[in-house]
């Protein structure tokens, strides 16, 4: 139940070693449900291959089962909570740092990228987007925290 209050309890703090490693386990989870999906799918449709007028090929998952609608339910609901877990790591960094929780809306925002149109200055602000949100997430990973106690809490040890 500890890992349970790490990943979805917003009070505290969070030192720079535990949130890297938090972090890539949630990851890893993410991925997990990503693919996991993908691959039951595939086992249960089979892939439907098929060459297309331009001459790409492409493998598409046809499902034929009452279990693809609930795998896919499954995995919107399990990627949906490794995001509220990766921000709710988010705000206990933050709170490490002397920040108010609240700035995880920003960082959200700055780290998943902007829109991917067609213009060139919509790309120009997504690349640029992109590169404050690493910025940021390099800042959280490696900005020591507050040694002592601060107003979210005692210094994680």
């Amino acid at each position: 139940m500890a890992i349970l209050r790490i990943l979805y309890s917003p009070k505290g703090r969070i030192a720079r070693l535990p949130y890297f490693g938090y972090s890539c386990l949630n990851f890893f989870i993410f991925v997990l449900v990503i693919v996991i999906p993908i691959l039951l799918l595939w086992l249960v449709a089979g892939p439907g291959e098929t060459l297309g007028a331009a001459g790409q090929f492409t493998v598409s998952l046809a499902p034929h089962s009452a279990w693809a609608g609930l795998v896919v339910v499954l995995s919107i609901v399990a990627a949906l909570a490794t995001f509220v877990s990766a921000a709710i790591l988010t705000i206990k960094r933050l709170h490490d740092l002397g920040h108010s929780g609240w700035h995880v809306i920003w960082i959200v925002v700055l780290t998943s990228g902007a829109s991917t149109s067609s213009t060139s200055h919509v790309t120009v602000i997504s690349v640029a987007l992109d590169i404050i949100g690493v910025c940021v997430s390099l800042w959280l990973l490696f900005n020591p925290g507050d040694p002592a106690t601060n107003a979210y809490g005692p210094a994680p040890s």
